[in-house]
């Protein structure tokens, strides 16, 4: 098992006596729920123009990103936006026809043109493309998810654990796992692998130790082969309702006591340790001794 962590924990532990500048820390014990500074940026190959949208010239989306200020405030009215940051539209009357009925991901808000940068589902480079030919779709046929990033996802728009909504049309189609962990605690968790939003080559940029950590085998505290290295960014949801980066947060500190201790000391008993009611008792001691430190940023938005 010692192997087993030191494989996972690649990134050093912060200082005890404070946190890294620009980092925010959740949640008793480790380290759980971590922010990139904002504003952030990201650096995509580029952006390119949709065929059918003539006269528009290159877009300088590293130099926007980068004169972006951007506060929790604003993230959170963008995700409540139909046409905000990470909300998905369909593509609709467009001269290529191809694109149209497609779902895509607004990337970058509306330019000067009205234009808003889009990445198509399965398409690496983003587009250019009017607001007339974005369709939004409702709340409805949409479920609030929580995207985990790679390590190697440094530089780019939202939080390492970020909140967004997804169309459940497109959750459904993708090949994911359901955490076994999960399942034992009564909430089962489907974990997809998405698309990156920044370059990632060497291996060590690829890796998602929340993921692995949520796809560990219950009984060995083992992650699959394919789960332990070149993981890459992850999308957590579930079928019958919301996963938020707070329920993933308090999760990863869950398993994290456990690898820690029953795991490393082996004295796990799955009928004690992973059930619905240990996971109720960790629930209740963890938001307890978070109202005993207001100053420590509380799970305000949890559904698991």
């Amino acid at each position: 098992m010692n192997l087993l962590r030191g494989f996972l924990d690649n990134a050093p532990a912060p200082p005890a006596t404070s946190s890294p500048s620009g980092f925010l820390f959740k949640g008793p014990g480790m380290p759980s729920k971590l922010f990139y500074p904002i504003p952030s940026k990201t650096s995509p190959s580029g952006i390119e123009m949709a065929e059918d949208i003539p006269g528009i010239s290159g877009f300088d989306l590293e130099a926007f990103l980068a004169s972006q200020k951007r506060t929790s405030e604003d993230a959170q009215r963008e995700a409540r936006d139909p046409f905000g940051r990470h909300r998905w539209v369909c593509l609709q009357n467009l001269q290529t026809e191809a694109l149209n009925g497609k779902y895509a991901e607004i990337v970058v808000p509306a330019n000067e043109d009205g234009r808003f940068g889009v990445r198509v589902q399965g398409e690496p480079v983003p587009k250019l493309i009017k607001k007339e030919n974005l369709k939004p779709i409702d709340d409805a046929e949409t479920v609030q998810v929580c995207r985990v990033a790679a390590k190697g996802e440094s530089q780019f728009i939202g939080g390492y654990i970020q909140n967004t909504r997804w169309p459940r049309a497109i959750l459904s189609s993708m090949s994911g796992t359901v955490s076994p962990i999960s399942v034992k605690l009564g909430f089962p968790l489907h974990v997809i692998r998405v698309q990156a939003r920044s370059k990632l080559s060497d291996r060590a940029e690829f890796d998602n130790q929340w993921a692995t950590y949520m796809l560990i085998d219950p009984g060995s505290g083992f992650a699959p082969d394919e789960w332990q290295s070149f993981v890459g960014p992850v999308v957590v949801w579930r079928p019958d309702g919301d996963v938020s980066s707070d329920d993933v947060s308090l999760l990863n500190d869950f398993v994290s006591n456990l690898l820690n201790g029953p795991y490393c000391e082996g004295t796990l008993d799955p009928d004690r340790d992973l059930t619905p009611a240990a996971w109720a008792r960790h629930r209740e001691r963890t938001l307890e001794n978070l109202r005993l430190n207001p100053r420590m940023e509380q799970y305000e938005d949890l559904h698991i």
